[in-house]
């Protein structure tokens, strides 16, 4: 049984030939003034995709907008496999088996919900929320914690800079730490490797890639 969903609105519309362009990341419409950052339908055809479905549009320019996704559902979806994740698939076995806590400083609620429901399959792995520097600085310098995944771009102060005050303290010079940055410029993500990011990944998330990164730092 396939279930498809559609989402309509009444707004400016969006030309044919940008249809395609507007699941890509950080893609804007031209002449849009609309606030945002151009990831949210990028992530939701990436976690459509991974639950085997398919996501489209159609639009009329003055008119609106129409989005769509159907995903397979089964009659009795709550125990039937070959609906899990496909992430699930390859990692399950390997992180169901660890009891590991990983601290994530983010400020933005999407991103932290996001990475929250990544998570939701392994309750064996706890997960600790920080919404700024300061609080995960003192999360890490007083929590037991086995990874630390690091936003750059934080409202109290910049990644690299919490960065530098865990690598400077005994407790936590030597826990993995993930730098997690919407720039996906070579250049940013020499920068970070060079400090000593023990890995850098760009947003949107691609969440089987996240998944394998912190699978083999917390192996």
């Amino acid at each position: 049984m396939v279930v498809q969903i559609h989402v309509e609105d009444s707004g400016i519309g969006i030309a044919k030939e940008e249809w395609e362009k507007i699941f890509e990341p950080f893609y804007r419409i031209k002449g849009t003034h609309a606030d945002g950052t151009g990831i949210g339908l990028s992530l939701v055809k990436q976690l459509v995709h991974l639950m085997g479905g398919e996501v489209g549009m159609d639009s009329t320019l003055g008119e609106g907008s129409d989005f769509w996704f159907s995903i397979p559902i089964s009659k009795n979806i709550y125990h039937d496999e070959r609906y899990d994740r496909e992430i699930d698939k390859q990692y399950r076995k390997r992180l169901q088996s660890m009891q590991k806590k990983i601290l994530y400083i983010e400020d933005n609620e999407a991103n932290l919900q996001l990475v929250k429901e990544i998570f939701e399959p392994y309750p064996n792995i706890t997960l600790r929320l920080a919404m700024n520097g300061q609080e995960g600085i003192k999360a890490a310098l007083n929590e037991k914690v086995d990874l630390i995944l690091l936003d750059i771009n934080l409202p109290d102060m910049s990644g690299y800079e919490v960065f530098e005050i865990l690598q400077g303290n005994e407790i936590t010079k030597s826990i993995p730490v993930i730098a997690l940055s919407a720039y996906a410029m070579k250049d940013e993500l020499q920068k970070a490797l060079k400090k000593g990011f023990a890995q850098y990944l760009t947003k949107p998330i691609h969440i089987e890639q996240f998944l394998e990164t912190i699978e083999k730092l917390l192996t």
